[in-house]
């Protein structure tokens, strides 16, 4: 693998924090997997344009989910989109993507990344990330957010992290290297918390739990909880793809202040304690250490079909039985 220097925002840190790592963008000898970078944006209209023009070229697709915003999110999007490769609607399955028209796919295809609008089907950035996984075609699935505090220069590490070997890259804002302007002190010491009670129930040895900058291959969405629609989601996520037995790599990421507008994460306390109580639910869930699609029996492109339920995956075009989660 060679890289190459990626240009990256002005030093801007403090006297006394630590140096942000120059991000590197992967070029691979032999070919590239597929990346799709999925965004849930609820009302950010003001951020949006900042985040996807920052996403690298190298980059297969952007799956921007919105949540129901009121302030045009999504049309602003498509107004500062480099190019005409934009796609309107869900991808289809099966008989019924081959069969419809180029009218009923409604794409307008150009050079260089697509951007992929998709629409959630609930509330909660979980359902956000359900309805994004479903609808990318990407072999990598890259999740950042849309308020410009996680770098999309960094990308390029996580996908070098799965390349290496890893099956789930997942950031870390308290690695060497790594760190954050976003967190309070009496956030940083309920991270810690909870951080200490995953490590002790699950055997786990993360530095970090709450941080929602992570990167898997899509042949591996089956661990995920999916089925969880709120907050709790990513941090459920985390810990089920170590009892899965997948190759879990924490990778240092430095997490920026929002850009514009309000957080959407309100009351911190009573969200915290709904993920720790989640966790402890997660501790009395029977585990399940199946292989939902391993390495020797996945293809380079993998359908997935979320339900509120099931994660049912199979290779793309195959009409043969699927494995289901």
């Amino acid at each position: 693998m060679v890289y190459v220097e990626a240009r990256t925002k002005p030093n801007t840190l403090k006297e006394g924090t630590q140096e942000q790592p120059v991000a590197r963008e992967p070029i691979m000898l032999n070919a590239r997997p597929r990346v799709s970078v999925i965004i849930p944006a609820l009302n950010e209209a003001e951020n949006i344009p900042h985040v996807i023009a920052q996403v690298p070229e190298w980059v297969h697709e952007v799956v921007l989910v919105d949540g129901f915003s009121t302030d045009g999110t999504t049309e602003v999007a498509q107004r500062v989109w480099p190019n005409h490769h934009i796609v309107m609607q869900e991808r289809r399955h099966g008989t019924e993507r081959r069969n419809a028209s180029r009218e009923e796919r409604s794409d307008r295809r150009g050079p260089g990344r697509a951007l992929r609008l998709v629409q959630q089907t609930r509330r909660g950035k979980g359902n956000a990330l359900h309805s994004g996984i479903a609808a990318a075609t990407g072999e990598i699935i890259v999740m950042m957010d849309a308020d410009g505090s996680t770098d999309p220069q960094e990308i390029g590490r996580f996908v070098d992290t799965l390349v290496d070997g890893a099956d789930f890259a997942k950031g870390s804002r308290f690695l060497r290297n790594a760190g954050t302007y976003d967190m309070p002190r009496y956030r940083q010491l309920g991270n810690w918390g909870l951080v200490f009670l995953t490590n002790v129930l699950f055997g786990t040895r993360y530095t970090d739990i709450t941080y929602g900058y992570n990167a898997f291959w899509k042949r591996h969405a089956g661990a995920l909880a999916l089925e969880i629609d709120g907050w709790p989601n990513e941090i459920i996520s985390n810990i089920r793809v170590a009892r899965h037995g997948l190759r879990v790599q924490e990778v240092p990421s430095f997490e920026h202040p929002r850009l514009a507008g309000e957080a959407k994460l309100q009351g911190v306390f009573g969200v915290g304690w709904q993920i720790g109580r989640e966790i402890l639910r997660e501790r009395c869930r029977p585990a399940r250490m199946q292989t939902l699609m391993s390495a020797s029996n996945a293809t380079s492109s993998v359908d997935v079909t979320v339900s509120d339920d099931t994660i049912t995956l199979r290779p793309e075009g195959d009409l043969a039985p699927a494995t289901t989660a």
